[in-house]
């Protein structure tokens, strides 16, 4: 029972109960085995296998994807690794000197976040839950990043576009685009504009031959980017007009991540697609739209933020990567796969590469 109020000079009896919150919402046990084209046996095709073995992927894995599309995948899924990777010639696009940040300290930071709220999930099988959480933290990519600072340590400009793959073997991933920009202005309100779109992509749309393209925006009449029209706009602002996404609206996501529905709260799914968006990562001052969205959700019962025992997946991950040899390029989502690779392989040695 929740603690009684006492009188506002604290000496006088109790008066009345303390607000108590609404009722959670239960989760739901997920179900991998409802698909008939879903299999708990890893593929033996030889790309397929390659697929697992590289990102780590998990059962289910859908036997109706292809040996071809397979190979899409891990063309396109390699060619990001080589993007995101420190001290790559090919991560300049995602480098930007303007904004000031450290693109390798974000995405690391976001990876972690999208783990931490796996972490906290509602799941009977904790070691299953820990494997999507080790899974899911080397799933994600920059595709492009460009900004620019106040000079004040604050970001005037932010454009990101990034993906996040599915932790099972179902070849499906998500594309975001995050756009921020404000600027003070003496006489009037300033400008000020964010959006954060998102929008889920299947197998068939695998493009090894553009692996940075991002499917959530497309250009309008005027040449400026807008959401796709099958893309969700999480949150939008412009100037002093403000919206944000529904429950149904992203509804969707979770059986494109996690193959299942009604396991992952709302409000978890609208942390992963900031995390995994790099929403509020760049030392934005103006957060309010991203904070208005995340204030209409809750969490399912039994649900927490996974922040402790984070901690200690973070403490293994250290061990793992202080044991690395010494590079010059370095890709950090395989990087962030040590600890899956490593319960994969039940060897305290791991391998980025």
């Amino acid at each position: 029972m929740p603690p009684k109020r006492k009188a506002a000079d604290e000496s006088g009896p109790a008066t009345k109960k303390a607000a108590t919150g609404p009722k959670l919402k239960k989760s739901k046990a997920p179900n991998w085995d409802s698909e008939p084209e879903f299999s708990n046996e890893k593929p033996t095709g030889e790309w397929a296998s390659k697929c697992v073995e590289r990102w780590c992927l998990l059962p289910p894995y859908d036997t109706s994807i292809s040996e071809k599309r397979w190979e899409d995948y891990y063309n396109e899924r390699s060619a990001l690794d080589e993007i995101n990777s420190s001290g790559s010639k090919k991560s300049k696009e995602i480098v930007s000197e303007e904004l000031g940040q450290d693109t390798w300290k974000i995405l690391r930071k976001a990876a972690s976040d999208l783990a931490a709220i796996v972490l906290g999930s509602k799941l009977a099988d904790e070691e299953r839950k820990k494997q999507i959480a080790r899974t899911l933290m080397g799933s994600l990519y920059f595709t492009e990043l460009w900004g620019n600072d106040e000079g004040d340590g604050s970001s005037r400009d932010v454009e990101a576009k990034t993906r996040l793959y599915s932790p099972f073997g179902a070849g499906a991933s998500i594309d975001f685009y995050y756009r921020y920009h404000l600027r003070a202005r003496m006489f009037s309100n300033g400008e000020r504009f964010s959006s954060l779109y998102a929008k889920s992509r299947m197998p068939i749309e695998i493009d090894p031959k553009n692996p940075t393209a991002c499917t959530a925006t497309k250009l309008n009449s005027n040449k400026a980017l807008k959401a796709a029209p099958d893309a969700v706009t999480v949150f939008d602002r412009n100037g002093g007009k403000s919206k944000g996404t529904t429950a149904a609206n992203i509804k969707s996501f979770e059986e494109t991540l996690f193959c299942t529905d009604g396991w992952i709260s709302p409000l978890k799914l609208v942390e992963i697609l900031f995390a995994a968006g790099t929403v509020m990562r760049y030392r934005e001052e103006d957060k309010s739209s991203p904070k208005a969205v995340l204030e209409k959700f809750n969490y399912f019962d039994g649900e927490t933020n996974g922040a402790g025992l984070l901690t200690e997946e973070l403490k293994s991950l250290a061990t793992l990567e202080a044991k690395e040899p010494a590079q010059t390029v370095v890709s950090i989502p395989q990087r962030l796969l040590l600890l899956a690779r490593h319960e994969t392989s039940g060897s305290e040695q791991g391998s980025s590469e």
